[in-house]
């Protein structure tokens, strides 16, 4: 817009000077272009200051060109009609400007009625000329001209009708499909990704991780006991503990993760980037303030595994991994962190290779 209003002046200007030196001095030959410069100058200057009022400055220009244009043919009706066609040359593509700008402005039936009423007074005012002139060969010629003019314009209005009908339908559709493709990837209970989804953004970290050498862990999270919450509490009551429990992740796990529900009250984290360090401290976090979290049914505890990605891993043995790792945190209790390492897999990536120590197996 900022480029359309600098070169909306520049060609007033060039357009001015050129009518100052070869044009009339009559103020109607300058067409309102000193009135046009300014106006698209201080549009301008508006817009370079204010970003945030683009819609404003263009019902302005929309205003500014719609009502100009009806002034004008007013004046050359009424006081200056010996060179109306002529004038008529340059006003039309404005014409077809400003209906352009009331479909992107406005609603279509909105933009449909305006264009319309500002036709019909073009039609009156030009109607007087032709009525009164009517009798001699350039009022003839002017009753061709406004007809075929008028009649240009009204097909422009009927197309951009329905090209905002059928705009309007399709952004429609377009949401809706972008709707039910979110429906179909999101948990509708706890809104997070489901287990495609999450499948899928594991699929797409596993691929930059390798593209990139850096390192890419998972955990897998299960709420302990979580059968015996449903079976003495009641549906509503689970669902209650995996909100809870949602809300804590959120507010703890960093941005770049991925998390989502798995299934039941499984749950599962992509965590790119981390050093191993580093995971142990964020999934032993989000152990511990589930742990110390007030829950109507009383204490509720997670159980996590964790595996790290290796160089022959796919999503399918990382995610067994992961598995084996929760599997066996609960079996040495629940409530704890374990980490997955078998000592007869083949190298981790260069970049994340050392020899297991203790924490590798119980954190």
């Amino acid at each position: 817009m900022k480029f359309a209003l600098g070169a909306f002046f520049l060609a007033s200007v060039i357009h001015l000077l050129l009518a100052l030196r070869y044009g009339s001095g009559n103020v109607l030959r300058l067409d309102g272009t000193p009135v046009g410069m300014f106006s698209s100058l201080a549009l301008w200057v508006v817009l370079w200051k204010w970003p945030h009022r683009l819609r404003l400055v263009v019902v302005v220009a929309y205003v500014s060109i719609t009502v100009g244009l009806t002034f004008k043919l007013s004046l050359l009706v009424f006081l200056d009609s010996a060179d109306l066609l002529r004038e008529l040359l340059w006003m039309l593509p404005w014409v077809t400007i400003s209906i352009v700008f009331s479909f992107v402005l406005f609603s279509g039936r909105l933009a449909t009625v305006l264009s319309v009423t500002v036709l019909a007074v073009w039609a009156a005012i030009s109607g007087v000329y032709v009525v009164s002139d009517i009798a001699n060969p350039q009022g003839q010629q002017a009753l061709l001209f406004f007809s075929q003019a008028d009649l240009a314009e009204f097909v422009l209005i009927v197309f951009m009708g329905v090209f905002s009908r059928l705009l309007g339908l399709y952004l429609l559709s377009h949401k809706s499909a972008a709707h039910l493709e979110e429906m179909a990837n999101t948990d509708f209970l706890l809104e997070l990704p489901n287990r495609r989804s999450t499948q899928a953004a594991l699929g797409r970290e596993l691929q930059r991780a390798r593209q990139t050498e850096n390192m890419l862990s998972i955990a897998m999270m299960d709420v302990d006991q979580f059968k015996q919450v449903n079976d003495r509490f009641g549906h509503d009551a689970g669902d209650a503990v995996l909100t809870t429990v949602t809300r804590i992740v959120r507010e703890t796990i960093p941005p770049t993760c991925v998390f989502g529900r798995w299934g039941g009250d499984e749950f599962l984290f992509v965590v790119p980037q981390l050093p191993r360090d580093a995971v142990i401290t964020l999934v032993e976090s989000v152990r511990g303030k589930v742990a110390e979290q007030r829950f109507d049914v009383g204490q509720v505890t997670v159980s996590l595994g964790i595996a790290e990605l290796r160089v022959e891993d796919t999503v399918v043995s990382l995610l067994k991994r992961a598995d084996r790792a929760l599997y066996r945190a609960k079996e040495l209790g629940r409530n704890r962190v374990e980490w997955e390492w078998n000592s007869h897999a083949t190298e981790f990536l260069p970049s994340v290779q050392r020899e297991p120590s203790r924490s590798d197996y119980n954190v």
